[in-house]
């Protein structure tokens, strides 16, 4: 009995044991797939949350709040619009009451304006003028005088005495040889092509050229001061100098502003499309020539130097 009791104790024992065991296991092993399907569960949202918005920051297209960051990164200042100077002008002189354009086929450009011519400018003159070279344009400048020099003293008046005309010969044979020596110094084109009022094929002096390639002021005061190198020209499309310089990307002021006050009536001139000069300032430069205007007070001095002019006031 003792032995059957003990045996039926221990096997009690391991029973409990093994079904405690296996209670345990089976116990824990759904609570633990639950606790794991629960953390699962209760991470999930956080774990897809943070890789959308990784696969969207990543791989995404563009979001509407990086398209509002660009637009209120915008300087204040781009967004005012600026005036034309076209505009600035027209207000400015019919307050004044004086016309605003002068059309391209009236007779006041036709008197004021020479002849249209086409020639042929020296390559030699063209490098000197891109280059600022003051000193080859005076020695261009002093040529061309010694050229047309030579012209008058070969055709001058006949001498008394024959004493005074050899002496009229040996000076024509001075003057000969030099301008040969000359010529092979400079170059052996026609006479035109060395003189500083020379055109281009469309009808462009060297004024016109200074003015669109923006050259230095003192360039252009040689040429209209000291080489007599007209203003009053117009190219093949009607252009007046002052046109060239307005069309530049990159105004030179300095030569704008010294054309405007040596020929004044060039800011109503119309070319043959019917366009003045300021029309043909770019936009981006707007801002540029609206303050170079109001600096410099330029509409009043013109203002005042038109107003000296007949028959440019308006009727009324």
């Amino acid at each position: 009995m003792d032995t059957m009791t003990m045996n039926i104790n221990i096997n009690k024992q391991n029973g409990s044991r093994i079904s405690s065991g296996c209670y345990s296991t089976e116990g824990q092993s759904p609570n633990s797939s639950r606790n794991k399907t629960r953390r699962l569960n209760g991470s999930f949202p956080v774990s897809s949350s943070s890789s959308l918005s990784s696969s969207s920051s990543i791989s995404g297209p563009p979001t509407v709040r990086f398209m509002t960051f660009s637009r209120r990164s915008a300087s204040p200042e781009s967004m005012i619009p600026v005036l034309s100077p076209c505009t600035y002008m027209t207000i400015s002189l019919k307050n004044k009451k004086i016309k605003p354009r002068i059309d391209s086929f009236s007779l006041e450009q036709a008197l004021y304006f020479e002849p249209y011519q086409e020639s042929e400018i020296q390559i030699k003159l063209l490098k000197a003028l891109r280059s600022s070279d003051l000193d080859q344009l005076r020695l261009f400048q002093e040529v061309g005088n010694n050229r047309s020099q030579q012209v008058v003293g070969v055709s001058g008046g006949v001498g008394v005495g024959g004493n005074e005309d050899k002496q009229h010969q040996d000076k024509n044979q001075d003057q000969q040889q030099q301008g040969k020596d000359e010529n092979k110094t400079v170059d052996d084109d026609d006479d035109r092509s060395l003189k500083l009022q020379a055109r281009n094929q469309f009808g462009e002096n060297l004024v016109h050229l200074s003015c669109r390639m923006g050259i230095s002021r003192d360039v252009l005061e040689f040429l209209v001061d000291d080489a007599k190198v007209p203003l009053n020209v117009r190219d093949r499309f009607g252009r007046t100098p002052l046109h060239n310089a307005c069309m530049s990307a990159l105004p030179n002021f300095d030569n704008i502003d010294f054309v405007i006050m040596h020929a004044p009536r060039q800011l109503l001139f119309e070319d043959d499309n019917g366009k003045i000069p300021f029309e043909l300032i770019p936009q981006r430069c707007f801002e540029r020539w609206t303050r170079f205007l109001s600096e410099k007070n330029i509409l009043q001095r013109v203002s005042a130097e038109l107003v000296k002019h007949d028959g440019l006031l308006l009727k009324g």
